[in-house]
């Protein structure tokens, strides 16, 4: 029998500063609960080849975070400062062995512990009347405490991610968007994802009856769309790299019909879009 009952209470703190018109300082403090996914529960498995196996786990239990948090809002810029202490955080790829078969089988496991103090900065940079273009650098530092034959090991590294966005318009119909996106090695307990970057780009043209036709192109040199799953310990290595869809060139069209004068009822939310939302992560 496993027992799901966890009542207690999640207090959430904000308290905000006007420091001006356009500047404005939040001090903010919450307690929250991540509860599995179903799909993590989910006791169904994979085979990737004779000897490894991807598994749900039905034993996962919730995540206990708390996290303090001061944003500093400038005009458009915005530089925030976290800290999170999360109780039995759940993470995917958790590598175990089965010596007796020889299988390895990842699924996600709770871990003992994980701390993460970072800071994020995003802005946005106009150069020109037709060039503009978004900012957003986030770094921070990453402990965890996995257990590694029933033993609390303790993992931290420094990581980081950087996201830029170039945006050109051409007259007042066509616009062009260049994109790039950058992250670091990132610790998962007992595996790190890899390094990745990649780029894309896409045109835009834009019709007086407000219709669109827009050519994209994602992750232009194939280079960031995949999982690079990596497990390093003294006693296995495990190198795991899952390929998404690739680079994707897409064309699009679009155009509004009716009467662009009436105004539109605000969708209906269903009330099983929560379950909808947990069954899909």
């Amino acid at each position: 029998m496993i027992d799901r009952d966890l009542s207690r209470l999640f207090p959430s703190l904000s308290i905000n500063y006007q420091l001006g018109e356009t500047n404005k300082l939040t001090l903010s403090y919450n307690e929250r609960i991540n509860r599995p996914s179903f799909q993590t529960l989910a006791p169904a498995f994979y085979f990737f080849d004779i000897n490894s196996i991807l598994a749900g786990n039905f034993n996962t239990l919730p995540g206990i975070s708390r996290s303090a948090q001061v944003d500093l809002s400038l005009g458009t810029w915005l530089l925030s400062l976290a800290y999170t202490d999360e109780q039995n955080p759940i993470s995917w790829g958790q590598p175990d062995i089965d010596r007796e078969r020889k299988l390895l089988i990842l699924s996600p496991r709770n871990i003992n512990r994980r701390q993460t103090l970072g800071a994020n900065l995003s802005f946005p940079l106009t150069f020109t009347k037709f060039w503009s273009s978004r900012y957003n650098f986030n770094g921070f530092w990453q402990r965890d405490q996995p257990l590694l034959d029933g033993q609390v090991i303790e993992v931290s590294a420094f990581n980081g991610t950087a996201n830029l966005t170039q945006t050109f318009r051409f007259a007042d119909s066509w616009e062009a968007e260049f994109t790039s996106r950058w992250n670091s090695r990132i610790n998962n307990g007992l595996t790190y994802w890899r390094a990745r970057v990649s780029f894309g780009m896409g045109l835009q043209k834009q019709f007086k009856n407000g219709a669109k036709l827009a050519l994209s192109w994602y992750d232009l040199f194939d280079t960031g769309s995949f999982f690079g799953l990596t497990a390093d310990q003294p006693d296995f290595f495990y190198d795991w790299n899952y390929d998404l869809e690739g680079n994707i060139v897409r064309l699009s069209f679009s155009t509004p019909f009716g009467n662009q004068k009436l105004k539109t009822r605000a969708p209906r939310r269903a009330g099983s879009e929560e379950v909808q939302r947990r069954a899909n992560n």
